[in-house]
């Protein structure tokens, strides 16, 4: 079943309740503004904007009910063997945008940082860890190992994008430690 909806004046706003379902539609001088739990389409008749709304949603094949399903966890592992105090950049190809939840080390004391682009790691590869990065930065997310502490959770968690657009994340890993260290650094993520 479908209804249409023909706004007659300007900064005119209605609610519609059909079954369970409630729609708000808003319209000003320049925009107009719908909020819908089905399929919507917004055209004008003699100059005049007209709102056609869906009260029922088409599945397609395999949507289970319609319901979206959840985005994959996914995980990037960086395997390194750093001397004392020496760092590496890395890239890990993940997507243009993404959001990491946690990541995990085999080994303490290792620094591990994740840029929107390859100019702000470059800009950023001699601050210590121990100075606060600028907010200009493009600085994604830093962490540090510790002995006891080599996971971590966030949330919210540090959702970034590649400047350039490409699936490509520039990262940097540093050995903050005295002695060598070889391990790996696990990130999870979701894209």
């Amino acid at each position: 079943m479908s209804d249409s909806v023909i706004f007659t004046n300007i900064n005119e706003s209605i609610n519609i309740v059909e079954g369970e379902s409630i729609l708000r539609f808003t319209q000003s001088p320049d925009t107009i503004v719908f909020q819908a739990p089905a399929v919507s389409e917004v055209s004008f008749v003699d100059n005049e904007p007209k709102i056609v709304f869906v009260t029922t949603v088409e599945t397609a094949a395999g949507g289970g009910g319609g319901t979206a399903l959840p985005p994959e966890l996914k995980t990037v592992t960086l395997n390194f063997s750093l001397a004392a105090n020496q760092g590496v950049d890395l890239t890990a190809t993940i997507k243009s945008v993404y959001s990491f939840v946690a990541l995990s080390s085999t080994q303490p004391d290792i620094r591990i940082r994740a840029y929107n682009s390859v100019a702000a790691r470059a800009a950023d590869v001699s601050r210590s860890h121990t100075t606060m990065a600028s907010t200009s930065l493009g600085l994604v997310f830093e962490g540090l190992t510790a002995t006891g502490y080599l996971s971590m959770n966030w949330a919210p968690s540090p959702t970034g994008y590649t400047v350039d657009e490409s699936d490509n994340v520039p990262l940097r890993l540093d050995n903050i430690a005295t002695t060598t260290s070889v391990g790996s650094v696990t990130l999870y993520y979701y894209a």
